[in-house]
Parts: C-alpha cells; structure tokens; sequence
C-alpha cells in the first residue's frame, strides 16, 4: 500500500471531522457508523506508517505520522490507543523519552480522552511546567478531549484564572473543547454562568474575545442552541466582537440546515455500506 499525500489525508481528515461534527446530534447508529468509517477508512495507512520514526525522514511524512495515529485513535483503533496509553503512562512516570515530540498532541489526547483525575492533573501540570509556547499549546489542546462533566468544568475554571492561563492562550482550550460534542454544552453552559468574568478577562483586547465566541461557540448543529445563543447575546454590549456572534448564528444555521437535509440520506448511505 502507497501512503497518500500529507495534504489529501489533511483533506480528506479535516472534512470527516466536519460530518462528524455537525451530525453529532443524529442517533447513535448514525454516530456510531461514522466512527466505524473513518476507522477503516484510516486504519490500513496509520498502521502502516507505525509509530518509527527513521532517520533523515522528511518533515511532511512525520506530520502525516502524527495525523494518521491521531485519526484511528479518535475512531477507536485499539491496538493504537493501548501503545498511545503505554507511552503517555511511561512519558508521566518520569520517561519524558517515551513520546516522541512530534506525536505528543496525540498521545496526550488519548490519555485524556480515556483517562480521568489522574490523567487530568498530570497534563495540567505539565501546562504549569512548560516553558515553550508549543509545550503549553498542545497541553491546552489535548485537554480539550476531556469527557468527564466535573474533569470540564474544572479545566474551565483554570482557563479564567488569569493568574494560570494568559489572555492569549484561553482560545486554545475553548476551540479544543467546541470540537468536543460531550464539551461543547459543558463550555456554552460556561460561557452563560460566567460571562461577566470571560468578558472582564478578555474585553480589553476585543480580537482576544472575538476569537474567544468564535472558536467556542461555532459548532452547534442545533436551533435550541442558535436561539439560546442569539437571545444570550442579543442583551449585551457587542460593541468590538458582534462580527463574531453574527459568524456563529450563522455557521450554526448553515449547520442546522446541513443536518436537517442530509442526515436520513446519511444514515442510508452508512447502512448500504455495512456501517
């Protein structure tokens, strides 16, 4: 088997993404079908990069590494996500060789997305530790796949705490948590609660909160939510950032609409299919 471009896996990835994203609210078998897609979709070609690294490999073919693992791992690949666990527990006993630098983000995200307390409070102290701009971008990102409703909101709560999480780094966790379907109510529940301290946080650099309400808040596919958002924000002073609300109403319409139309061809299509 030839390994497919880095850009068309990018592609090909970043728009099933999409699909699972907006069809997030669809019934289980239509979920469930999708997951199982990408797993075979992804499958052959992430185990056949594997997790070497060889010497003189050029950059896109370790990126398309850190991509493909990253993919069969979210659709479930077993195999990958017992040596993903494997590493994650061997980096944070103290072996910071056991995760290669290029495939941190993933492995993190794994443990995270199957771990709990303990996984949680080691990731995040590895954000306190980091000195480098990267190490703190993929900590905050990979806590983004956190599934536990309590694990969540504590995560949020740090993020507002200025003290811990500077201005310019709360959208990394925001975005991280929005592509998260079992977060995303979590976040805009958030959001709602403690919107007179985000804003206080954030309204004194109105690109830091425009980014802010975009990242966090685009990728709902349902109109109770839309509807809650616009009366949410329809009271309050959008001076500086209500580009960014009018680009979530309508990304989320666009998204309602999308799923209103396709989802019972969807599930038609993923069952002619065997999914």
């Amino acid at each position: 088997m030839k390994l497919i471009f880095y850009s068309v896996w990018s592609q090909i990835l970043s728009q099933l993404g999409t699909i699972r994203s907006v069809f997030s609210n669809a019934d289980q078998e239509v979920k469930d079908g999708l997951k199982k897609f990408t797993l075979d979709l992804v499958s052959p070609a992430a185990e056949k990069i594997g997790w070497e690294f060889p010497k003189g490999e050029d950059y896109l073919k370790s990126q398309l590494r850190g991509l493909l693992i990253g993919a069969a791992a979210g659709a479930g690949h077993k195999e990958i996500i017992q040596e993903a666990k494997r590493q994650f527990d061997a980096y944070f006993a103290g072996d910071k060789s056991a995760i290669h630098s290029a495939l941190r983000l993933r492995v993190f995200r794994v443990g995270i997305a199957t771990g709990s307390q303990k996984e949680f409070d080691a990731v995040w102290e590895e954000y306190k530790n980091s000195t480098s701009i990267d190490g703190k971008e993929i900590t905050l990102q990979a806590l983004g796949k956190l599934n536990e409703e309590k694990l969540i909101k504590q995560f949020l709560e740090n993020c507002i705490d200025l003290s811990v999480v500077p201005t310019q780094n709360t959208h990394y966790a925001t975005s991280a948590l929005a592509a998260n379907s079992t977060a995303r109510p979590i976040l805009w529940k958030f959001v709602q609660e403690k919107w007179d301290e985000i804003y206080k946080l954030l309204g004194g650099n109105m690109v830091l909160l425009d980014r802010f309400v975009r990242t966090g808040l685009n990728k709902f596919s349902d109109e109770k939510t839309k509807t809650e958002i616009a009366e949410f924000f329809e009271g309050k002073d959008q001076r500086g950032y209500d580009r960014a609300v009018k680009i979530v109403l309508d990304t989320i319409s666009g998204n309602v609409k999308w799923a209103e139309r396709d989802t019972k061809a969807l599930a038609e299509w993923l069952k002619a299919k065997g999914y």
